[in-house]
């Protein structure tokens, strides 16, 4: 799988920060599955930076705002069916080319469980003021889960490039 990863990574121009910080050790808290390696603020949200178990890729981590029913999963939970049928075509491209898109399966299998159950238990602790946790995965429209399947959580508007003549 290393070819696919350096060809992906020429193709979308991937280049490592130059300013790297840090957070700083673990304190020990949990959310759910994930340990909680760091917290940060973007405006009024506060955001949780939950530790990946390695399934998709090494490294990866989610952040997670309780208070706002906010949980970006990166590729870990992202709705396919809200793709057109040609992004989503292009999509499975990846699963032809390797063996699997996930590092670890097995791992990737649990990290996609724990973090919808940590969107289910969003819904629950907000459902008495009437929100409702967003999933943003890395692919697809933002989410909530309906019935245990990721619906788009509002309407999808899509953006085409204007064909040329």
């Amino acid at each position: 799988d290393e070819f696919y990863t350096k060809m992906i990574n020429i193709f979308s121009k991937f280049a490592t920060p130059r300013n790297i910080r840090c957070f700083s050790k673990p304190d020990g808290t949990m959310r759910g599955t994930f340990p909680v390696i760091g917290r940060f603020c973007a405006g009024d949200v506060a955001f949780e930076v939950l530790d990946g178990l390695g399934g998709h890729t090494h490294g990866q981590v989610f952040l997670y705002a309780a208070e706002h029913g906010i949980l970006f999963t990166a590729d870990s939970v992202f709705n396919f069916a809200s793709m057109t049928k040609e992004r989503a075509d292009y999509s499975s491209l990846a699963a032809f080319l390797v063996t699997s898109v996930n590092v670890d399966s097995e791992y990737a299998k649990k990290e996609r469980l724990a973090l919808l159950a940590l969107a289910q238990e969003t819904d629950a602790a907000l459902a008495d003021k009437g929100k409702r946790c967003l999933i943003c995965g890395g692919h697809g429209a933002v989410s909530v889960l309906e019935n245990g399947k990721l619906v788009p959580a509002g309407t999808i508007e899509r953006y085409m490039a204007a064909k040329s003549p």
